[in-house]
């Protein structure tokens, strides 16, 4: 008996030690202003993706005279773009440096406390869903808000919209980034539309720029010619992309139908690199024309390079390389999936083709005749900067997140 009061007083001591060095690490680290607006977010790394740099314009471009910026992050990683995110905000802990998975929730918790946040920011974290509900009864007045960026692939079982239902009850809004994804969550899911708000992304309008610049980087560092017509891939090679898809239609075009000076060059990284490496050793034509880039730091350069943007995926939210290259006048040809429709007019600023067995040879289709039609796409470039100057400027982004942030 005496044994055992000792062991639990000797645990209690250890635990007390361990919180006041904890609580002392953030202090350390900690640059809060209680004057401003604190606002944390909950992320799970700081990489290459979508999502993390939507999380990154955010930090950027918020007004910093009303918010102060607080970072976790929750997975390992390399985290190759903190460097970035260091330079709008000195408030980013990586947790998994600092502490056991056991010990989030309590971290996290004494972190709002000590830095005075007023709203959390969840962004495809389930550590953030799970400390939700200790958030809620530590500071029912902090206002937890859910940012949604896609449904995820049929291999990840309904993403992050399926992941998140069990604390609904806890997120007090959720931010979502098209309109298919709110359709989808009300639809499916049976949530409330009206705790549901859509803010498409954003690009800075310093990205629209006028005629595409034709011997760029990339042309020549791959050895490409003025008159060669190059078709671009830029994302992760992983299931829900199917960049296999892009090789196959470069198979119809370079090796079936021995297109003169057609080139692709996929750009990115993933699981299926390997087998997209194995597509392309089969033919010495595709060896020949299919470049592969692995990730590229500046992908404005090479969609500059490029005459038409392929996306072949068949889950998608609101892809800012879309954006960009329809920003900077490059025809986008992408599957008719998630918010996609929301930024593409088939036919006028861009092409749509339906997720079928036929989408391969349907984009093949495409391409073939956007070769030999100068015209049209002279009309694709100018409707495409167009639609991006006119509904998604990265202003308009900004101002619907600080609406929603500072909502009462």
């Amino acid at each position: 008996m005496i044994g055992r009061i000792l062991r639990q007083a000797r645990q209690r001591l250890r635990t007390l030690h361990t919180w006041r060095g904890l609580s002392l690490l953030i202090r350390a680290r900690l640059h809060s202003d209680p004057r401003r607006h604190n606002l944390l977010f909950i992320i799970p790394w700081m990489v290459v993706g979508g999502a993390d740099k939507v999380n990154l314009d955010l930090a950027t471009h918020l007004d910093k005279t009303v918010f102060s910026l607080h970072f976790l992050t929750t997975s390992p990683a390399e985290n190759l773009w903190a460097t970035q995110f260091a330079r709008v905000s000195p408030n980013i802990l990586h947790l998994p440096e600092l502490v056991r998975p056991d010990s989030y929730e309590r971290f996290i918790v004494s972190y709002i406390r000590l830095a005075r946040i007023r709203t959390v920011l969840i962004s495809n974290s389930l550590v953030g869903y799970r400390v939700a509900e200790a958030i809620k009864r530590h500071y029912p007045l902090v206002k937890v808000l859910d940012l949604l960026h896609g449904e995820g692939g049929q291999h990840e079982g309904g993403g992050f919209p399926y992941l998140s239902l069990p604390f609904e009850h806890l997120l007090d809004h959720r931010i979502v980034v098209t309109q298919y994804l709110k359709d989808l969550l009300v639809r499916k899911y049976h949530l409330d539309p009206c705790r549901i708000t859509v803010v498409h992304n954003g690009i800075a309008s310093s990205s629209v720029a006028g005629a595409k610049v034709e011997h760029g980087r990339y042309r020549k560092a791959l050895g490409l010619e003025a008159d060669d017509f190059v078709v671009t891939y830029i994302g992760r090679f992983a299931p829900e992309k199917h960049p296999e898809h892009v090789v196959a239609i470069a198979d119809i075009l370079i090796r079936q139908q021995q297109l003169a000076r057609v080139h692709f060059v996929l750009a990115g990284d993933g699981p299926l690199r390997p087998e997209i490496e194995r597509a392309i050793r089969r033919s010495p034509l595709l060896e020949r024309c299919v470049h592969l880039t692995g990730y590229i730091r500046d992908p404005g350069r090479l969609i500059l390079d490029s005459d038409v943007l392929v996306l072949t995926s068949e889950a998608e939210g609101l892809p800012l390389v879309v954006l960009e290259a329809m920003s900077l006048g490059v025809p986008v040809i992408a599957s008719e999936v998630g918010g996609l429709p929301e930024i593409i007019t088939h036919q006028r600023d861009g092409y749509l083709v339906p997720w079928s067995a036929h989408l391969v040879s349907d984009v093949a289709l495409i391409i073939r005749t956007l070769v030999y039609d100068e015209l049209t796409r002279h009309s694709l470039r100018v409707e495409a900067r167009l639609k991006i100057q006119a509904a998604f400027s990265l202003e308009r982004m900004i101002r619907g997140y600080e609406r929603i942030l500072l909502a009462e």
